[in-house]
């Protein structure tokens, strides 16, 4: 059986932006690239579902033909308009992060200072790499995501 990659994406909420608003406006463009990179290479994309980065990767997948599915938490309707498909945890959002290392083949991440707590934790047992642009983030999340895959 032939199955689709899926690469999870976690990043910060709006409420989480960053206050300077030419950082925030390039956050919103990176994350939407990231999301139609994806979507355009047939990968599956997986977020908190929520607003901000999570909104921008799944509109950019969703412009690009993909399919997005959300961890919005325990609460069906909570997840953003690019959703397709809803996945409730019995936990908080935050908890994405884990449960979208487990069930994605690789994660993309924002490491913006709301997410700190969570990647100090994820940090124990998962390794990290640098990327500086949302082509770069993609080929990596892929490469990484495919061998894992083997």
């Amino acid at each position: 059986m032939n199955r689709r990659l899926q690469i999870g994406v976690m990043g910060p909420s709006l409420t989480n932006y960053p206050a300077d608003k030419a950082l925030a406006l390039k956050l919103e463009n990176y994350s939407e690239e990231i999301g139609k990179l994806l979507a355009e290479r047939n990968v599956l994309v997986l977020t908190g579902g929520c607003t901000g980065v999570m909104e921008s990767v799944m509109r950019g997948a969703k412009r690009a033909g993909g399919t997005t599915i959300g961890f919005p938490g325990e609460s069906f309707g909570e997840s953003n308009s690019y959703c397709d498909i809803e996945v409730l945890l019995d936990f908080d959002i935050a908890s994405f992060a884990f449960s979208g290392m487990v069930s994605s083949h690789s994660l993309i991440t924002f490491p913006i200072e709301s997410a700190g707590t969570v990647l100090d934790d994820a940090s124990k047992s998962i390794e990290f790499y640098w990327a500086n642009t949302p082509n770069e983030s993609v080929n990596l999340a892929i490469k990484l995501g495919l061998e894992r895959t083997r």
